[in-house]
Parts: C-alpha cells; structure tokens; sequence
C-alpha cells in the first residue's frame, strides 16, 4: 500500500530520509498546484510545485516540487487544460534518490476534493489514516 499524504513537509521529509537508504517509496499526494516550472538539472522535466490543500490541512504555508517526466506529460491534465495555478492534484508518485517523480497526475474536481475532504475529516479516515502510518498495529 502506498502513503497518502497531504502535508507537503511529510513529503519533503520523507523525500530526505530515503536520499540516505536504497529503496524505492511510493506515495500518493493530494496537493494545490502554485506552479509550474522547468527542472533545473534537467530540460526534459518540469517541476510540479504543490502545497497543503487549505480543507485537508489548515497549513498552507508547506510547500513540495515534485518532478513530472516528458513521458507522463503526454495526455489528460497536461494536454486538456485543466492543471492550472490552483487545481488540487492528485499525484501517485514515488521517491528515487531523494527525488519526487510523479507516475500520474490528475486533476481533482470540486466533487472529488469534496466527497475526499469528508472521509478525511471522519472516524473512518481517522481509523484509516492511524492503520496506514502503521501496518504492524492491525
């Protein structure tokens, strides 16, 4: 099972940690887009810039760049106009090396981000949350 996660510092951090150990990390962010922007080490990769979505975390201060490829930039939200400045993005990504590279990005709707925000805030996700940051205590 891969992490959900919608505070950019966790990503960031976790991003950090797995810099220092071999592995691979699969994560799922849920993030507001405040840009766009070339890769500064490399041309054919843009940079995602995301922070913390304001009715799933109240700190939106938190920021994280997350790398998308030529190859995942081929269709939907990069090619039919949806991802702008402000869309909430769902990223499945994963960690190489202390990058973030994105695998898929879709660009949620206000149902989508509503029905979401629901489960997050309920007993349910909290049971959920509690379980997937810790596999061992179920």
């Amino acid at each position: 099972m891969s992490l959900l996660i919608v505070d950019m510092r966790q990503v960031r951090l976790l991003a950090a940690k797995n810099r220092s150990e071999l592995g691979m990390e699969r994560l799922r962010v849920i993030g507001q887009c405040i840009g766009i922007r070339s890769h500064q080490d490399d041309a054919d990769k843009m940079q995602l810039m995301l922070q913390n979505v304001k009715e799933l975390n109240h700190d939106c201060v938190a920021c994280a760049e997350i790398s998308v490829g030529e190859e995942n930039r081929s269709s939907g939200c990069w090619t039919d106009g949806t991802l702008v400045e402000g869309s909430v993005c769902d990223v499945r990504c994963c960690i190489i090396e202390g990058r973030v590279e994105a695998m898929d990005v879709r660009v949620w709707s206000l149902g989508e981000l509503k029905t979401f925000k629901e489960f997050w805030h309920s007993d349910v996700g909290q049971r959920w949350r509690r379980v997937s940051e810790d596999p061992g205590t179920s």
